[in-house]
């Protein structure tokens, strides 16, 4: 997250202090979006710079559209490249239709003429509603006696935070299939002032804010909102389904020293949202970790076979952890990665730490060219890999060699795999985390 957060901060300095082309001014991107759709106004027109054409930093344009029809806020976003155009040349729009937001008869009424300023935060990606608007907006979200504290609209979603009847607050979402809502999300009522930073959410990304903490929320594969991250001002840790990372301050990604292992005990998808019960440091998160079913190899050497007493597949580098799935004897099943692109072993028992003692085991993968993390450079070196990639970094992890040389490799702690032996360069010591 930390990582992700450098990038952005990145690009907002270059975006503000980059000479933007003469070609279009925010004014004449404004008349060009009006003369097209005469019947919507314009809540935004955001201008900023991104790598795609041609390999370098170049012009983009976002315009947000929003108009009032059949009683409910319809909203329309335009996306087009700046470069290589010229002015007159017309701009290619690509066009994405918003989720729309129902509004009740008197709503409707009231709002019939609203300025594009009742709507509008610079700081924030999405259609933010201003409070003078709330009443009557999305009421099949909420139940009788509640009333909205903040509500957005995004291109699949609507969020929200509701106050009930007694004070009592959650989050409740919907989302929207391009036709219709088909899925609604809410967080249990409790006694919290949270609130949803505008800032730091679109679409199926959300940071909810407290007096103390920030928890960043993203919406997985199964449209379940799990808990990505905990901020809580001086230190940074994400929530996954085997375990915390610390990346306080910055996470190396060729080694796994700021993994801690295990199920997460605290409530991690938003329906069971506790704000009571999130752990408000790294070290409550640990005490709330059930590491039972994990282990490790605790030293460089430890023989991985296809099954005891098999075939030797690698000699594995300390820490390379996996889920126990059988154990025979004095031989331990483990599986490496997940487990549709991991692979399952077979170590010693002896080799072997177990539950929290994975915690006084120390990684000793080797080290790499750290721009072979990319994406290109994977995809070319190992052309079995078929997971989602970043595009510039990744957790790779050379976590043994195979009797030939070739390197084992497990991407992103989903798939493990066999590499040629020069697929990596400059092979070094494990280097540290920070």
């Amino acid at each position: 997250m930390k990582r992700v957060l450098l990038v952005l901060l990145a690009v907002n300095l270059l975006c503000f202090n980059m000479a933007w082309a003469e070609e279009f001014t925010t004014e004449e991107l404004r008349l060009a979006a009006a003369q097209e759709y005469p019947d919507w106004q314009i809540w935004k027109v955001n201008k900023y710079a991104a790598r795609q054409w041609k390999e370098e930093m170049t012009d983009h344009c976002e315009i947000g559209l929003f108009r009032m029809a059949d009683e409910q806020l319809e909203f329309k976003q335009l996306h087009a490249l700046l470069d290589p155009l010229k002015k007159g040349d017309k701009l290619p729009w690509e066009i994405t239709d918003w989720a729309k937001v129902p509004l009740t008869e008197k709503a409707a009424q009231r709002i019939s003429n609203m300025p594009s300023s009742k709507i509008y935060d610079e700081y924030c990606p999405g259609f933010v509603f201003d409070e003078s608007i709330l009443s009557g907006c999305a009421t099949f979200l909420l139940e009788e006696g509640m009333r909205w504290a903040w509500l957005a609209a995004y291109p699949d979603y609507l969020i929200g935070i509701a106050i009930h009847p007694d004070g009592l607050q959650s989050v409740r979402i919907a989302r929207w299939d391009g036709d219709e809502y088909v899925q609604t999300v809410f967080s249990p009522a409790q006694q919290a002032a949270f609130d949803i930073n505008g800032a730091h959410s679109f679409n199926d990304y959300m940071e909810i804010d407290t007096d103390s903490l920030e928890l960043s929320f993203r919406r997985d594969s199964a449209d379940v909102w799990q808990l990505d991250a905990i901020n809580n001002g001086s230190e940074i840790f994400t929530v996954g389904q085997h375990g915390i990372v610390d990346i306080t301050y910055g996470e190396n990604s060729q080694n796994n020293n700021a993994r801690h292992y295990g199920q997460p005990l605290f409530p991690v998808t938003l329906e069971t949202l506790n704000i009571t019960e999130i752990p408000s440091s790294i070290e409550e998160a640990l005490l709330h970790l059930d590491a039972e079913g994990y282990a490790c190899t605790k030293s460089d050497d430890a023989a991985l076979y296809d099954a005891p007493e098999g075939k030797l597949l690698a000699d594995c580098f300390a820490r390379v952890v996996g889920q126990v799935k059988e154990v025979r004897e004095n031989w331990v099943c483990l599986e490496i990665g997940d487990s549709v692109h991991g692979l399952t072993g077979w170590f010693h028992r002896d080799q072997l730490a177990f539950s929290k003692e994975i915690e006084n085991v120390i990684c000793s993968f080797p080290s790499y060219n750290s721009e072979e993390s990319k994406k290109e450079h994977l995809i070319n070196a190992l052309p079995g890999l078929n997971i989602p990639l970043d595009e510039y970094d990744n957790a790779v992890w050379l976590i043994g060699q195979a009797p030939d040389g070739r390197w084992l490799v497990e991407v992103n702690e989903q798939q493990v795999l066999f590499a040629q032996q020069d697929a990596f360069t400059d092979i070094g010591s494990t280097e540290g985390d920070g």
